[in-house]
């Protein structure tokens, strides 16, 4: 039988892991990726959601094959807090009329200094909501969950704009990603300190919390598939109705994770019927590949006669 996520010894979790990093200020998504990769002594690392040097916050960071996977992170939906600096004194109540403004589906110019094309974009404010003020009436403590992609450094620009204020971004802390909350982060000092206890004392128990199965960090709708099915996938092979167990709900064309009885992930799929047809299929192809993560080898020479 495949080994289910909690059953992995700690070299085969750390090959298809995720830290849930709470990121430092001082230093880009792409450093705080390379040092998780030095301090696991891992092959290879990624991050999911890039942060600016001076953004605290959640910060998933791949390892390994799980680095494949980080593109359906990014996607999800972000919620960040921070302060915003007002040049003049405001109420409360006005400065979420300015928000409100913001809220909804908005289109955005993205800073200067973005990795990515300066072009208008289509985003959505899921809400935009004005926390506290100080006495002076010019620092504002808000929260923000917006679409993936959505610069909250360009709200703070575009409010001066519309409004004819003076704002400065302060302080942004992402605390969440998706379903990825800030209460699961660690921090890099954190994840040295579990490293040595695994390393030096042999204890697995503070590795074990700070790396994840990519099996908990992923929230893709998911099919199970019986062991007779296991081995043709990690070769790259289509999903076959007859080796559909069970599957939640979801519309053809959309991206699904496959994962075994014992809930190991085999691949991330595309399918190609809606869930309710492909339950009642009795053959033919009924998901693609689109990126396997469970190898041949992996499976003991039990799972391999079985499938």
């Amino acid at each position: 039988m495949i080994k289910g996520p909690e059953e992995r010894s700690v070299p085969e979790l750390l090959e298809t892991g995720i830290v849930i990093l709470d990121k430092p200020p001082y230093a880009n998504s792409h450093e705080v990726a390379v040092w998780v990769r030095r301090i696991l002594h891992v092959r290879k690392s990624g991050h999911a959601g890039t942060l600016d040097p001076m953004v605290t916050g959640v910060l998933p960071v791949g390892l390994n094959r799980a680095t494949a996977l980080l593109h359906y992170l990014t996607k999800k939906e972000k919620v960040y807090v921070g302060i915003i600096r007002f040049s003049e004194p405001q109420t409360l109540e006005n400065v979420q009329k300015m928000f409100d403004a913001f809220t909804g589906e908005i289109v955005q110019l993205l800073p200067r200094k973005c990795a990515v094309k300066r072009v208008p974009r289509k985003r959505t404010v899921y809400y935009f909501n004005a926390l506290e003020i100080d006495e002076r009436g010019k620092d504002v403590l808000f929260e923000v969950k917006c679409q993936a992609g959505t610069y909250v450094r360009a709200l703070v620009r575009d409010i001066a704009y519309k409004f004819g204020v003076h704002t400065r971004l302060m302080e942004l802390r992402r605390t969440a990603v998706g379903h990825i909350t800030e209460d699961l982060a660690h921090t890099l000092q954190e994840l040295v300190d579990a490293y040595w206890f695994y390393e030096t004392m042999n204890d697995e128990t503070f590795l074990r919390k700070v790396v994840q199965p990519v099996e908990k960090v992923m929230d893709l709708p998911t099919v199970t598939v019986n062991n007779n099915a296991i081995l043709s996938l990690t070769h790259g092979a289509p999903l076959y109705a007859p080796g559909v167990v069970s599957v939640d709900r979801f519309h053809a064309g959309d991206v699904i994770a496959v994962i075994t009885e014992s809930g190991t992930l085999v691949e991330v799929a595309r399918a190609v019927y809606d869930s309710d047809e492909m339950l009642k299929m009795e053959k033919g192809k009924v998901a693609d590949p689109v990126r396997v993560i469970l190898h041949p080898e992996d499976l003991t020479v039990k799972d391999r006669t079985d499938s």
